[in-house]
């Protein structure tokens, strides 16, 4: 799961004590690396005296005695620095991915914090909406003043916030997805699936429909989410998966007419293969002419089959 700037699932992750154990430490490698001293490739470095000690000979005739011993030096110094170099990277590396894979292992306690979230969030949504008095606009709202236009600002400023979670929600399914699954969570998202409980579009309103379709919500959206009282977060992409099965499957009926939801599996029955046919001028098999010839089988067909045994005259 990758990083976000979105506050909503930040804050979500910040309240699961393994991922926040986890985000510690991968920043403090990523700081280390940052503040991490320049140095140089350790042939780079042995040649560079090396150089050196050959340039002053040709210019001055004067050799340096130790510079087996400087080029030596200077290749371990390198060797030390690239060696601690390699194992923040590779630290660096390891606790991305580690990152990672605890947010995707902890992904539903992530996703309840979300849950919480916004229940809270819509609970001060549907107080605001009472102030309102049947305003369903702006304009309206500051024609109105008073506690109509308080509540209208009230209601504005949740507008992100419900669009963050909305957005915080469907980035946690699509990473803890598998391949196939996250081409239908593209496809439930649009359709407007993982707002509300047993979710049908024919009882939705046109406007609350787009919202929940796009993910962005204006007031009169969120009034309605608010009061519908079935709004919430889907807690796993299994749950997601079995609120959409559950308003995409087919009704069937029981024998007094009433609807009832067909969960029924679809068996198809092996046909019992038929026994071979046998005719009257059929035979048993004589394998072993040691044995006694075998009894004449008992024909079960007409027609034909076997070549009839010749007659002799």
């Amino acid at each position: 799961m990758r990083d976000s700037s979105n506050p909503e699932l930040v804050a979500a992750w910040a309240t699961v004590p393994e991922v926040a154990e986890t985000e510690k430490r991968y920043n403090e490698v990523v700081q280390r690396l940052r503040q991490f001293r320049a140095g140089q490739d350790p042939e780079a470095a042995r040649h560079a005296v090396i150089d050196d000690a050959v340039l002053t000979f040709a210019t001055s005739g004067e050799w340096s005695d130790d510079v087996g011993k400087r080029a030596a030096k200077a290749y371990v110094d390198a060797l030390s620095w690239e060696s601690e170099m390699i194992a923040i990277r590779k630290a660096e590396s390891q606790l991305k991915f580690a990152k990672e894979d605890t947010r995707d292992t902890c992904a539903e306690q992530a996703l309840a914090f979300l849950s919480t979230r916004l229940d809270g969030v819509l609970s001060d949504a549907k107080r605001a909406s009472v102030a309102l008095n049947g305003v369903m606009s702006a304009d309206a709202a500051i024609q109105a003043g008073g506690e109509a236009l308080e509540a209208w600002r009230t209601l504005t400023a949740l507008l992100p916030v419900v669009k963050n979670i909305r957005e915080a929600q469907w980035s946690i399914y699509r990473a803890v997805a598998d391949s196939t699954t996250v081409a239908r969570l593209g496809q439930w998202q649009r359709a407007g699936h993982g707002n509300v409980m047993g979710f049908n579009p024919d009882d939705v309103p046109a406007g609350a429909l787009t919202a929940m379709r796009t993910g962005t919500y204006d007031v009169p959206a969120l009034v309605w989410l608010a009061n519908i009282g079935t709004a919430y977060v889907p807690g796993s992409v299994a749950d997601l998966e079995a609120d959409v099965n559950t308003v995409t499957e087919p009704v069937s009926y029981d024998d007094s007419g009433r609807p009832s939801r067909d969960i029924s599996p679809t068996v198809t029955p092996i046909p019992k293969p038929r026994d071979p046919a046998t005719y009257p001028h059929s035979r048993a098999p004589h394998l072993d002419y040691s044995q006694s010839t075998p009894a004449p089988v008992k024909p079960n067909s007409s027609g034909p089959g076997d070549e009839k045994p010749p007659t002799c005259f």
